[in-house]
């Protein structure tokens, strides 16, 4: 089910990532096409106004007929010198300079109201006469005073002057190899992108359902360690049953040894469903406590006093340092059970002869903990909160392995944290840190 849910998580990422890179792409590819086109007629009403600024001069003739070549003004005759700005196309430029001019071939055309050509004016334009009459026949027909020529390979403008219909022509080559480079590293940069997002959305998904996971685990193992807790007594009570039916005739007296054993059986699961149920309580108590001032000095001294008699029966000391009027917002019930865990934890898990310390002080925050001589390796102090985890070293001592769960649970709820830290030289600590105020 979580490798389902991985790929299905990985899909989406991976399709909604994919959709906005495309979009943006698409958007840049527009966007620069869109940026060209400007730059080009741009150009068109440059080379436009250039055009009218030479009326003066004498229009262009046309190259012969069926011939090449550029259009452009007579050169100088009678060793004329030419105007300011150079020879060819660019003498008709003496108030503009080359960088204002398209870096492509362009060329305008003044025609009548007949459509027949009056002037004419080139700037590195190389057009045979054909072309250009085929290309201003299109552009007095369409109904739009700019476009494309594509079957040309020109983008026009048309202009209405005084004089007529002025067209000014520029290379679309420019334009369309712009595209066809955009597109192309567009598709390369999808591409790209495209295995890079899958290799994220892979690594996140994987990240995003490791909590998922991990419950899930843990789940399994819940319901596996309960069957396995709940089985043993059912095992042993149906045992002691079919001992009790085979012997219908005997006295409760005779049978007593299966009848107690039954009832201890009986107590141990009713102890592991109660703990079930405080485990669930604790889970959800978070969201509905309220916390108020607790004395916290005067609670935890009680809590140490009523283990006293458990850990003297097995030869345990008890040491309590206990700083006096320690008042917290917190939950009476809630910081009691934690107590009431740890110590008891702690003194089930200390050898005779050993000592259990309790402490509580007001530092940054209000600090208890709760410490004894034995020692927990790191591989177990990494699950010793999870629900019926039990160390190899504690399964001998009993219990369900929800203790701790609920401690974790209910110092949460009280808004503390606990931990625990363990050492060959310092023995094992239960550290709760709790705010001194809401």
């Amino acid at each position: 089910m979580l490798k389902k849910l991985k790929r299905k998580f990985t899909l989406i990422n991976l399709v909604l990532a994919t959709l906005v890179l495309l979009v943006v792409l698409v958007f840049n590819v527009v966007t620069s096409y869109r940026a060209q086109e400007r730059e080009i007629y741009s150009s068109l009403d440059r080379v436009s106004q250039i055009a009218r600024m030479n009326t003066d001069e004498p229009p262009a003739e046309l190259p012969p007929e069926g011939g090449e070549g550029e259009f452009q003004a007579d050169p100088p005759q009678n060793g004329e010198e030419p105007p300011p700005g150079g020879e060819g196309p660019d003498r008709r430029l003496p108030r503009m300079g080359r960088d204002e001019l398209p870096s492509v071939y362009s060329f305008a055309v003044l025609c009548d109201g007949d459509g027949n050509i009056t002037r004419t004016f080139a700037m590195n334009a190389d057009m045979n006469e054909e072309d250009l009459a085929e290309a201003v026949r299109q552009a007095l027909a369409s109904k739009s005073d700019e476009g494309v020529q594509r079957s040309l390979d020109l983008i026009y403008r048309r202009y209405l002057t005084a004089e007529g219909t002025e067209i000014a022509f520029s290379s679309y080559a420019t334009l369309s190899g712009t595209l066809r480079r955009d597109l192309l590293i567009s598709v390369v940069v999808f591409v790209l992108g495209v295995g890079l997002l899958f290799g994220v959305s892979l690594f996140l998904s994987g990240l995003a359902l490791k909590p998922v996971s991990e419950a899930w685990e843990g789940q399994k193992r819940f319901v596996a360690d309960v069957s396995h807790d709940l089985r043993t007594p059912l095992t042993v009570i149906l045992a002691n049953n079919n001992i009790l039916r085979a012997h219908p005739d005997a006295t409760v007296a005779s049978q007593m040894k299966w009848i107690e054993a039954t009832d201890e059986e009986a107590e141990r699961m009713k102890g592991l469903t109660e703990k079930m149920l405080e485990l669930s309580r604790s889970e959800t108590v978070g969201a509905g406590i309220e916390l108020s001032p607790v004395d916290l000095s005067d609670l935890l001294g009680e809590t140490v006093m009523h283990f006293e008699p458990v850990a003297f029966e097995k030869g345990v000391g008890i040491e309590a340092e206990i700083e006096p009027d320690i008042v917290a917002p917190s939950d009476r019930d809630s910081f009691s059970r934690v107590a009431q865990i740890l110590i008891d934890n702690a003194v089930k898990y200390s050898e005779p002869g050993n000592k259990v310390e309790v402490a509580l002080s007001r530092k940054k925050q209000i600090v208890f903990t709760v410490k004894n001589q034995g020692v927990i390796s790191d591989g177990d102090l990494a699950h010793l909160f999870d629900r019926f985890y039990r160390a190899d070293s504690a399964r001998s001592v009993g219990g369900h392995g929800l203790g701790l769960s609920i401690a974790k649970n209910l110092t949460e709820a009280i808004k503390g944290r606990i931990s625990v830290t363990s050492s060959e030289q310092d023995g094992t600590t239960f550290t709760v840190t709790l705010p001194e105020k809401n």
